[in-house]
């Protein structure tokens, strides 16, 4: 029983960490898409300073 419990909660650190893994690549995928959704915004204001 401790080794079934033991194989069990090996299991419940493994969703826990995958969980969190999920979480944190979600999370800067979601950065990534707002800083491509940002950059448009800084491009006109960049592009006259480098042409001159």
């Amino acid at each position: 029983i401790n080794g079934v419990n033991y194989t069990n909660d090996a299991t419940l650190g493994n969703d826990v960490v995958t969980y969190f893994h999920d979480l944190l690549q979600s999370r800067l995928v979601a950065l990534l898409d707002e800083l491509l959704r940002l950059f448009p915004h800084w491009l006109p204001r960049t592009k006259p300073h480098a042409f001159r």
